[in-house]
């Protein structure tokens, strides 16, 4: 039976690994659409950057907690 649990903690371990990677990867792309965004010379630059910034905050809202429920050996 430990074995079971060990297995279960190995596999939700490396399910939130991966989550982090994949969390850190839409940052990256949210990041970069920043970047390349340019002038907020229209409403619909001014709008998409405002979506951006939310995404952007949530995900590394989600983020942060994720690693400290890593730390935290959950």
């Amino acid at each position: 039976m430990d074995t079971d649990l060990t297995t279960l903690d190995t596999e939700a371990r490396q399910h939130q690994r991966l989550r982090m990677a994949r969390l850190d990867a839409d940052i990256a792309y949210f990041e970069a659409r920043l970047e390349l965004l340019g002038a907020l010379d229209s409403p619909h630059r001014v709008a998409q950057r405002r979506a951006y910034d939310l995404l952007l905050k949530s995900l590394s809202i989600q983020a942060l907690q994720l690693k400290a429920k890593l730390a935290a050996g959950h």
